[in-house]
């Protein structure tokens, strides 16, 4: 199977990352920005570019445009804001409905037919937005991931226990009503709540 051509729709901190880390991984022949700042997703691209000789593997890293999208394996939706303090996601939710809705319009004039990977906030009500836009069973979230990531970073940083050996996730929404299964927290294949007994003075509550 060849390898995927990637757009990713949002050239900020979290597009231009997304760029980065597809590129070090070597899944991709092409990847290709568009941000609707002139120059952005150029000047983003070039700097992924310059790493790629560095790289086992160089995909294109390019600037494009939603022409791109004709056949594009993958898009990656990174289009948004940025939260200002005290905002909650939700907040966003007006400001980024209002992109989605050119977003969707311009890809439903595409002959796009990949999946479509989303990780604007707020997330879930994003994706259900697209999938009422695009055709629905090819329409992913990343939902809670990024909860699940910082846990196990939080359990890893207060206990000392690799994170590869820590199994946990956070479930529901990614956002305020997001929420963590104890009982489903592991440590070394040990439950939290046997471990909590057994070493207090690490595990303890």
């Amino acid at each position: 199977m060849d390898m995927a051509k990637v757009v990713i729709l949002g050239a900020g901190h979290v597009g231009s990352m997304c760029a980065l880390n597809l590129a070090r991984l070597g899944i991709c022949r092409e990847i290709v920005l568009i941000d609707i700042v002139e120059g952005k997703a150029d000047a983003q691209a070039k700097d992924v570019a310059d790493a790629t000789v560095f790289m086992n593997r160089m995909p294109i890293v390019r600037e494009g445009s939603y022409q791109d999208c004709d056949d594009a394996d993958i898009i990656v939706n990174a289009v948004g804001v940025s939260r200002k303090p005290g905002q909650t996601r939700l907040d966003m939710l007006d400001v980024t409905i209002d992109i989605m809705k050119d977003v969707t319009a311009r890809l439903n004039q595409t002959a796009f037919d990949g999946y479509f990977i989303s990780i604007s906030n707020p997330c879930d009500v994003v994706v259900n937005y697209a999938r009422e836009q695009l055709p629905k069973n090819r329409i992913f979230g990343t939902g809670t991931l990024l909860d699940t990531a910082r846990l196990r970073l939080t359990l890893h940083q207060l206990t000392g226990v690799s994170a590869n050996s820590i199994e946990c996730f956070a479930m529901g929404e990614h956002g305020d009503s997001s929420m963590v299964a104890m009982s489903q927290i592991t440590f070394m294949g040990k439950p939290l709540a046997q471990l909590q007994q057994e070493k207090p003075q690490i595990f303890g509550k």
